[in-house]
């Protein structure tokens, strides 16, 4: 998620001068997270479709937030400048995200990729709904032997 403010909105219109460790002044914030996620997904395939259903848990989440603010040097002088901040580690996280997957299965020159788009939903945060769309490359059976 990144949010962007105008600087100049922020130096007119801020409630109080800003210290390094306060983070009310903000004008450009990156908050992103990688989880590590176990797949529990049940397969139909009629013809070249296939339908997935099931879940994704994650159990461990990676974060960072960055961020760019304002900082008012003292009070007497007005002078204004810009500072970071980057905040990241590592949390145990038990989400569910029900799942429903539908590819399309492409055979070329022997090879077989599936086209597919898949929907994501978060049971305990009701923003959390992802789509993707991607291609799976399945491995040939004669590879495994």
């Amino acid at each position: 998620m990144t949010v962007l403010s105008n600087q100049d909105t922020i130096i007119k219109y801020a409630a109080s001068p800003t210290i390094i460790n306060n983070i009310e002044n903000t004008f450009y914030y990156n908050y992103s997270y990688n989880n590590l996620e176990i797949p529990i997904m049940f397969t139909y395939q009629q013809n070249k479709l296939k339908f997935y259903g099931g879940c994704y848990v994650s159990l461990i989440t990676y974060k960072i937030g960055k961020y760019s603010y304002m900082v008012k040097e003292d009070n007497y002088n007005g002078g204004w400048f810009t500072s970071e901040k980057t905040l990241s580690g590592f949390e145990k996280s038990f989400s569910i995200y029900p799942s429903l997957q539908v590819s399309y299965s492409i055979d070329i020159k022997r090879n077989k990729i599936e086209p597919y788009i898949a929907f994501y939903y978060a049971i305990k945060n009701q923003d959390d709904l992802y789509i993707q769309i991607g291609i799976n490359v399945p491995l040939d059976k004669n590879i495994l032997k």
